[in-house]
């Protein structure tokens, strides 16, 4: 907790974070496939009484992290205590969790969802509604947990099937208010949920499908050495490198749940890995109470080496700059953002390059209230029909926005207010073409 990020912030691949506090405090439908269980959720704990609003937002995520990492501890609790809490600890100390838990993202609650069913799968499979239920949620939370669902029927019966499936389709609910979370007057919201073919693709996340495995293979070796100190350091807390051991020293009745939940892990690691994105990584995050199961058992043979390892990681996670509390360029985003939304003429028209500019000003402006007046419009979304559309709705003053042509909406509009571009990661964070008195 001492280590949250104090404001909004773009650590640790946070930068959908103002867009996901701006659409929950709204109700509105944040980036596919729409997360709506993290937005019901959100706008409860938003409800507290906590300024800035980002920090509350990031105490979300850290109690979720805490959360994880109890359920991992219940999970090994039928056996040894120390090797209970030695999972749990190792999952809530692991850097990628950690830095995920002081910002404000959708992970840390997918990986909670992911504990719970992981809880079920391993400890009560014959529970088939809660395991399918938790299976659903899941995909609510995040679509990697497609990954879980093979494992999910793999583990239960195939007599109880059916009431497993009608199981997951109950955790599959929350996407049933993804419509009216993307209602025509929501301030934030993406697609046209309201349709069938709207809905499908939000859900599905088809905006971002063809990142899907695409990392082109001259890139492999660059990502390779970019991750590797994280990979690393997980590697080192969680003994990965020992799964091979783990096998031949695991009964033979319990190594296909342990082999399974390996494979399921790998291929959290190797989906992140070829996930054309810079912030894949975080898609690795389940991972680790994923592995840490077969792994922990390993570990209590050797009990005083094993208790380092939380150690360790509190060491790692305390020299890793974000995590100390520093965040990314900009240093501090509100010391850059309001001194600029301050200077800028009432009505202005202001264009961003995408996000996560257009996602901290959404922050602003929704969640703080600040500069209601300014109409905000992002160059990337505007080639979507359906954003304009969204625009025309909210702005009817709008002109040009009948059509993909974005210097024809930027002159249609300049002569009745003024027009300004802001950049916030750019080294000219505003620039202003036609008003001379606004000083970048």
């Amino acid at each position: 907790l001492l280590k949250l990020q104090p404001d909004i912030s773009w650590a640790n691949y946070g930068g959908d974070g103002g867009e996901l506090i701006a659409a929950t405090v709204t109700l509105g439908l944040p980036h596919p496939p729409g997360y709506p269980t993290y937005v019901w959720l959100g706008k409860l704990f938003s409800l507290l009484p906590l300024l800035p609003i980002a920090r509350l937002f990031h105490l979300f995520s850290a109690l979720l992290a805490a959360a994880s990492a109890a359920t991992v501890t219940a999970t090994m609790g039928n056996g040894n205590m120390r090797t209970a809490l030695l999972a749990g600890l190792l999952v809530a100390t692991a850097p990628l969790v950690w830095g995920q838990a002081v910002i404000a993202e959708v992970y840390t609650l997918n990986l909670l969802v992911v504990s719970l069913w992981l809880y079920w799968w391993w400890r009560r499979p014959q529970a088939s509604g809660w395991l399918g239920f938790w299976a659903g949620l899941s995909l609510t939370t995040h679509l990697t947990s497609l990954l879980l669902v093979p494992l999910t029927f793999w583990r239960v019966p195939r007599a109880q099937w059916g009431r497993l499936g009608g199981a997951i389709l109950l955790g599959l609910t929350p996407y049933l208010t993804v419509p009216w979370l993307g209602r025509p007057g929501s301030l934030i919201s993406w697609g046209e949920p309201q349709t069938i073919s709207g809905f499908a693709s939000l859900i599905s996340g088809r905006l971002y499908q063809h990142q899907v495995l695409a990392l082109p293979p001259a890139e492999w070796l660059l990502r390779l050495g970019a991750w590797w100190p994280i990979l690393l350091a997980h590697g080192i807390l969680l003994g990965w490198f020992l799964l091979p051991w783990v096998w031949r020293q695991t009964p033979p009745e319990n190594r296909p749940p342990i082999l399974a939940l390996s494979l399921a892990g790998l291929a959290y690691l190797g989906y992140a890995f070829l996930y054309d994105s810079a912030d894949a990584i975080v898609f690795a995050l389940p991972a680790i109470p994923l592995l840490s199961i077969p792994l922990t058992t390993v570990w209590q043979r050797w009990p005083r080496a094993a208790w380092m390892l939380p150690l360790l990681a509190v060491t790692l996670n305390f020299s890793y700059p974000p995590i100390k509390g520093q965040s990314v360029e900009p240093n501090n985003l509100r010391a850059v953002t309001v001194p600029i939304l301050d200077k800028l003429p009432a009505d202005t028209l202001v264009t961003t390059p995408g996000d996560p500019t257009i996602f901290t000003l959404w922050y602003f402006q929704l969640a703080e209230k600040q500069r209601p007046d300014l109409i905000i419009v992002d160059q990337n979304l505007f080639g979507f029909d359906w954003y304009r559309a969204r625009l025309q709705r909210h702005y009817p003053e709008l002109r040009g926005l009948g059509v993909n042509d974005w210097p024809a909406f930027l002159a249609a509009n300049e002569t009745e207010r003024a027009v300004c571009a802001i950049a916030l990661a750019s080294d000219q964070p505003l620039f202003c073409p036609n008003l001379s008195d606004v000083a970048p």
